[in-house]
C-alpha cells in the first residue's frame, strides 16, 4: 500500500509540475510574442538583418557550449559528487573556448557580411557562454528533482525582463542594440536567479575519467541536435 502510495504522489507531483511550467511558458510565450509585435515598429528592417547574421553561428554554437551534458545529467541514475565537479570544470573550458571564438570571430563575421557593426555586437553577445557553466547544473538538479514549476517560474521572469528591456531600448532608438541586450538580460537573469533559488557550490575538477560516461551520453544528443541544426541553417551560413 505504501509503495502504490508512494508511486501515486510521484505521479501526481510531475503532473502537477508538468500543468504550472506549461501554463506559466505558454503565458510567457503570449507576452514575448505582444512584445515582438511591439518592437517591430520600433527596429528596422536592417537591424533585424544584423540581428540575424549574429544569430547564425550564435544558435549552433549555444547548442555545442552544454556538450549535452545537461540531458545527461537529468537521464543519469545516480551523480557522484567528483562527476559534477568535472562537469562544472569541462563546461568552464569549453564555454571559456567559445567565448573567445565568438568574440574575436565578430572580425570575420563583420568581413564576411560587410558590415562592421557585427564584430562589437559579437563582443557584446559573446559573454553570454560564460554564463552558460552556470544554468546547466541547477537546471540539471531541479529537473532530477521534478521541480518543474520553480524552472518554469524562473524562465518566465527572465523572459519577461528580457521582453520589457528590448521593448524599452527599442523605444529610444537602440535599434539592433536592443535585441542584443535582451538576449543578454534573459541569460544574465536566469543564470542569477537559478544561483539563488537553487543554490549550489562546487570547486571545478577536469578528471575526464569522471565524466566520460556522461560525455558520451551528451556528445550523442549533441551530434543528433547539430546535425538538425545544420540542416535548417546551412543556407544562411
Amino acid at each position: 500500500m505504501s509503495h502504490k502510495q508512494d508511486h501515486s504522489e510521484l505521479v501526481n507531483k510531475i503532473l502537477s509540475g508538468a500543468r504550472w511550467a506549461t501554463v506559466l511558458r505558454l503565458a510567457a510565450q503570449i507576452f514575448s510574442w505582444l512584445s515582438t509585435i511591439i518592437v517591430v515598429r520600433f527596429i528596422s528592417p536592417e537591424d533585424y538583418g544584423l540581428n540575424a547574421m549574429l544569430e547564425s553561428p550564435l544558435v549552433l554554437m549555444m547548442l555545442l557550449s552544454t556538450l549535452g551534458l545537461d540531458a545527461a545529467l537529468v537521464q543519469a541514475k545516480n551523480i557522484k559528487p567528483e562527476e559534477l565537479q568535472s562537469i562544472f570544470g569541462w563546461l568552464l573550458i569549453l564555454n571559456g573556448v567559445l567565448f573567445l571564438c565568438y568574440f574575436f570571430g565578430g572580425a570575420v563575421l563583420a568581413s564576411y557580411f560587410n558590415e562592421p557593426r557585427l564584430d562589437v555586437l559579437a563582443k557584446a553577445l559573446a559573454f553570454i557562454f560564460l554564463l552558460v557553466p552556470f544554468r546547466v547544473i541547477p537546471n540539471a538538479l531541479l529537473d532530477r528533482q521534478l521541480d518543474f514549476k520553480l524552472r518554469a517560474q524562473l524562465e518566465i521572469t527572465a523572459t519577461v525582463a528580457a521582453a520589457i528591456t528590448t521593448l524599452a531600448l527599442a523605444y529610444f532608438g537602440a535599434g539592433v542594440w536592443a535585441l542584443v541586450a535582451g538576449v543578454i538580460v534573459s541569460k544574465l537573469l536566469l543564470s542569477v536567479l537559478l544561483m539563488i533559488f537553487k543554490p549550489w557550490f562546487i570547486l571545478p575538477k577536469f578528471n575526464l575519467a569522471a565524466t566520460r560516461r556522461m560525455m558520451s551520453t551528451g556528445g550523442i544528443i549533441t551530434l543528433s541536435g547539430a546535425f538538425l541544426l545544420l540542416s535548417d541553417q546551412l543556407v544562411s551560413l
